[in-house]
């Protein structure tokens, strides 16, 4: 059984706008995760990162008849359900014989919804996949009935059928690293985010599964509040192999809370040490765990960079949505990364919940203050799974169409608020960011290549696009 993974074809102006020049191009690493377990398992596996290449959708389909799988499995966020709902369409009427799974967090917290409402869909994965795709693809390879595979959505005779949910994984490190190899070439089709270059190439990885923050706009239906680790011998083992393989010589780490661990992150920085691995990485981290020895832990095995999701410089905001921090606290440890030499971003988000003008204003003075080098500026997008999708409308109006829920999109826009107000409050703010001296400093002491240069440069270009209005 030939078993195909696809990333589908969402192209980078629908994830990121006029933005898209500055936007990241990310490995799946969670379909690489799966195409790893399914290989492991004997199936004859390939993947086909559409995205990354810039296929269309025509284009995506041909790729994949070509390759003729029994089962194709793809991978779903909201942003991509339209797209991968026309793709499996035209491969239903293409290779009529072809078994099409789906997963991802938009599955998991709509899925009844998501197969009726895409008839070319015919089983979907709830949560974590891994361990359930393999029951899965044990049952279809030996004609089991698949009432027995724990974690799935199936249709059989017209009708819904939901099976009993699967544990978790306990021991990520039980899992093979994800499949590099299958996917393009890491050092010419991906890019982090131009903000956290700073030796290239450089690629995302995520080590960690699960968040303990109650952040309500966050949907953990998949991994939970519970945080499971890879160890730190299997990180040092992969940012090893990424180096010596793939020539990689930056990472971002975009665990929830990369930093969590301090046993864990001493320990990876005494492997990074010991095994000459020679990669500058960044990492996200929760503002309420920071502390000055993490600090200089990370800051001992090559870490250059943190950032931190603030998301707001209003205090009733940051309480609506259960963030656990204060804004003098924000200020503290701030000054805190920064004094121990690191570069900072801080995440925002404008139109939220409670958003009035004052408070685009307060986010706008507050983001002055800090000193950061670098921010990202979103739009408040209440994904489905998420503790506020629920109760959205009593905050304002949501556009439900599912291809603008990229972050880049108002979607969402709160009472009393106009989406010109917020789209303006945007282009004001990153104008006033970007055209600080102090930013400009900062990039220029980055600057380690000719291809820095270019991506710096073309980032610059679509900033300045969107803050004239273009």
């Amino acid at each position: 059984m030939k078993t195909l993974f696809v990333n589908p074809p969402v192209s980078a102006n629908q994830r990121y706008g006029i933005l898209s020049q500055a936007g990241a191009v990310e490995p799946p690493l969670g379909l690489a995760s799966l195409a790893a377990t399914a290989r492991k398992m004997g199936f004859e596996t390939s993947l086909l990162d559409a995205a990354a290449l810039g296929y269309g959708l025509e284009e995506t389909a041909v790729a994949i008849c070509e390759k003729n799988p029994s089962l194709l499995g793809i991978t779903l966020t909201t942003v991509s359900v339209k797209t991968s709902s026309a793709l499996a369409k035209k491969l239903k009427e293409k290779l009529p014989g072809i078994t099409i799974i789906i997963g991802g967090p938009h599955f998991t917290a709509l899925p009844e919804k998501t197969l009726l409402e895409n008839a070319a869909f015919d089983i979907g994965v709830l949560g974590e996949g891994e361990r359930t795709l393999e029951a899965l693809l044990r049952a279809l390879r030996e004609g089991a009935s698949l009432t027995s595979v724990q974690g799935i959505v199936f249709k059989a005779d017209g009708k819904l059928l939901r099976t009993p949910s699967r544990d978790r994984i306990r021991d990520l490190d039980e899992l093979p690293f994800p499949a590099f190899d299958l996917l393009p070439r890491l050092d010419r089709y991906y890019r982090v985010p131009t903000q956290s270059i700073k030796e290239m190439p450089c690629v995302s990885l995520v080590t960690s599964r699960g968040c303990p923050g109650r952040c309500v706009f966050c949907d953990r239906a998949i991994f939970g509040n519970q945080v499971r680790l890879h160890s730190a011998a299997y990180v040092a083992e992969m940012m090893l192999l990424l180096q010596k393989e793939y020539g990689i010589r930056g990472i971002f780490f975009e665990d929830d809370n990369f930093l969590l661990s301090e046993e864990r992150l001493e320990e990876l920085s005494r492997l990074i040490r010991k095994k000459n691995i020679r990669i500058a990485w960044s990492a996200l981290s929760r503002i309420d765990i920071i502390t000055e020895n993490r600090l200089k832990i990370a800051k001992q095995s090559g870490c250059w960079q943190i950032l931190y999701g603030i998301e707001s410089g209003s205090q009733p905001i940051l309480d609506f949505y259960d963030k656990g921090i204060t804004l003098d606290e924000i200020r503290i440890k701030i000054r805190l990364t920064q004094k121990q030499g690191f570069s900072t971003k801080g995440f925002f988000m404008l139109g939220n919940p409670l958003e009035t003008a004052e408070t685009l204003k307060q986010t706008a003075d507050f983001i002055k203050s800090l000193g950061l080098d670098d921010i990202s500026l979103t739009y408040f997008t209440p994904y489905p799974g998420s503790e506020v999708w629920n109760r959205i409308h009593e905050f304002g109006t949501l556009d439900t169409e599912w291809d603008r829920f990229s972050c880049f999109d108002p979607v969402f826009i709160p009472a009393g608020l106009s989406k010109e107000q917020i789209v303006a409050a945007h282009r004001s703010i990153l104008k006033d960011f970007y055209s600080s001296p102090r930013v400009y400093w900062s990039y220029l002491k980055r600057i380690r290549s000719l291809n820095q240069v270019r991506e710096f440069y073309r980032s610059w270009k679509a900033v300045s696009a969107h803050t004239r209005g273009d």
